[in-house]
């Protein structure tokens, strides 16, 4: 789950590409796809971080 404070989340994020720096394996960058759409705050990921992360500036790919 990825989860953020400013309700910028949309449905339209869903298969998305997006990096999570700190969340990969020895705490590099987790890149994986946007699964699914709770609401504006929370995202659903296909992949787990390996490394679990706060405060984090995530990047996304908005081509599919």
């Amino acid at each position: 789950m990825l989860t953020s404070g400013s309700s910028k989340f949309s449905a339209a994020m869903v298969g998305y590409t997006v990096y999570v720096p700190g969340a990969g394996a020895s705490g590099g960058v987790l890149q994986t796809t946007v699964a699914g759409y709770s609401d504006a705050n929370h995202l659903t990921l296909t992949a787990s971080a390996s490394t679990a992360t706060t405060a984090q500036t995530v990047s996304f790919l908005f081509m599919r």
